[in-house]
């Protein structure tokens, strides 16, 4: 049996090689893509959640069309199984939708996944900022606040969400001091109450650059409590922005070793101007940060973007392995503008990009599109087309990437928004690919009918739909086998501890009533 594992993990090794990815899901929608609106309105699907069972929600913001002005605003937040099909226990019918006054401000600002298996969000409802905790198995968290809602203070406006391994949570929102807009962090407890403690009655005001604007943008925690924001730094508000990133540490003060006083100010390209919207770190605590680039002498010879993504090392000098001198600045696709919005960094280390590319006036067409590169910033020709995928949803008018996420079963799965030339409103898009590879699964035999969560896993590997009396075998790419130590959580799912184990790829063997499925497992 041992030579069949390695045989095996031979083969698992060298699937890339052989296998073409970044194809739609047929299975899922209308051929890989669904689309998503609430009545009459606009839809704007911009944050995805993938679930542990392969389920996922789509949150955004709504409103209605009237004359060039947006009324009704409204957020959404949407529970689908994972065929595509709403839940209809979540919610009303699968959807939790709050509605604004005609005119208030409402909108989504961030939302996240935390360690309790609940969803919390940051957002404005009529101008009042406030959090949100949902339950993804039925709707509004109860045991939250009062029947999930938390008010927030004023200054919370911009909301951008992280949660500690503590289970506190951080928001980086900006304070105005009448001249400057600086960085502003509250904390919160558990509960969702301000946790005093921290700086001065919950909040730190950090002023990070001597420019008039600086705005967060996308923020990661780190294990040890750390966190990174990347955002933008300028002396107006709509433009000439300059791309930072910023580490701090847990008590919200500048980490010294990184950059200078805890700031990097990277200048991009000709102009030096560019717009961080997101980052993802990689195994190795590298990270890695997607936007995009301000060109002048574009599109008719205005000024023009371009899609970036910038690698760093832990502290913040650029890792001059990838691209450029740390940077990849990507052509425009049709002589338009590209941006990218979010990104995200897979098992392997392979970088999704995910964002639009557009074709000039008078065309006015754009592209959702999803990008990938090696780990040292070459495309991966696997991927796609030669590492791009571009659709525009059966020729809509407008196709434009959010967010994406990697589910268990490692399918690539993103939101994002569009609309079509016939239709008067902007709908919500979600797109699925196919399983990076086939050959990720190995089965002799056995039904396979479990499940495994979370993987990439850290501790603890969960095993739903088989029981104590399974035979269960882990191997490393060498073929060594490691004693596995199983606890029952139900009748039809275990656990194993995974904690003390090297990072890197293994198998999973499972065996029942002599029927064998072999399954990859990465811990990280």
């Amino acid at each position: 049996m041992k030579s069949k594992i390695l045989i095996i993990l031979c083969i698992l090794l060298f699937q890339d090689n052989f296998a073409q990815n970044g194809i739609l899901d047929a299975s899922f929608g209308n051929g890989g893509l669904k689309t998503f609106t609430l009545g009459d309105k606009n839809t704007r699907g911009n944050h995805i959640i993938s679930l542990d069972d392969n389920s996922f929600i789509i949150a955004g913001n709504s409103d209605e069309s009237f004359y060039g002005s947006q009324i009704n605003r409204g957020i959404f937040i949407s529970k689908f199984l994972s065929n595509g099909d709403l839940d209809t226990n979540f919610g009303t019918n699968g959807v939790i939708s709050i509605e604004g006054t005609y005119s208030g401000q409402t909108f989504l600002r961030s939302i996240i996944k935390c360690g309790d298996g609940k969803v919390l969000a940051s957002c404005i409802i009529n101008g009042i900022p406030k959090f949100i905790k949902i339950n993804p198995v039925s709707g509004f968290d109860n045991q939250f606040g009062n029947n999930g809602f938390v008010d927030l203070p004023p200054n919370n406006l911009r909301g951008i969400l992280g949660e500690f391994n503590n289970g506190k949570f951080i928001v980086v929102s900006y304070f105005y001091s009448g001249t400057t807009y600086s960085y502003y962090f509250n904390r919160y407890n558990y509960d969702g109450s301000i946790d005093n403690s921290f700086g001065s009655n919950g909040g730190i005001v950090n002023d990070i650059t001597n420019f008039t604007y600086d705005f967060c943008e996308s923020l990661k925690i780190l294990p040890n409590n750390k966190f990174i924001t990347v955002g933008t730094s300028s002396n107006s508000p709509a433009n000439y922005y300059n791309a930072h990133i910023c580490k701090f540490n847990e008590d919200g003060t500048p980490d010294q070793a990184f950059g200078t006083n805890g700031v990097v100010l990277t200048p991009i390209g000709d102009s030096g101007y560019a717009h961080f919207r997101d980052l993802d770190l990689l195994d190795d605590g590298k990270i890695v940060v997607s936007g995009s680039y301000e060109y002048s002498n574009g599109t008719g010879g205005f000024g023009g973007s371009k899609q970036i993504l910038v690698k760093y090392n832990a502290n913040g000098t650029l890792d001059t392995t990838f691209g450029t001198n740390g940077i990849v600045i990507f052509n425009v696709l049709f002589n338009g503008n590209d941006n990218f919005y979010a990104v995200k960094v897979q098992s392997d280390n392979k970088i999704l990009g995910i964002g639009a590319s557009s074709y000039p006036f008078p065309y006015m067409q754009t592209f959702l599109n999803i990008t990938r590169l090696n780990e040292n910033g070459t495309f991966d020709s696997t991927f796609a087309n030669n590492g791009i995928f571009l659709t525009n949803n059966n020729n809509a008018q407008l196709s434009s990437g959010r967010e994406i996420e990697i589910q268990n079963d490692t399918k690539i799965i993103a939101v994002g928004i569009t609309k079509s030339i016939e239709t008067t409103n902007t709908n919500a898009l979600v797109c699925r690919f196919e399983i990076e590879n086939s050959l990720n699964n190995i089965h002799f035999g056995i039904d396979d009918n479990f499940s495994i969560y979370p993987n990439p896993a850290t501790d603890q590997i969960y095993i739903k739909g088989v029981n104590q009396e399974s035979k269960l075998e882990l191997y490393n790419i060498l073929g060594q086998n490691f004693n596995v130590v199983k606890k029952d959580i139900n009748e039809n799912e275990i656990k194993i501890d995974v904690s003390n184990l090297c990072r890197g790829t293994y198998m999973l063997k499972i065996e029942v009533d002599s029927k064998i499925t072999i399954k990859k497992v990465v811990i990280k």
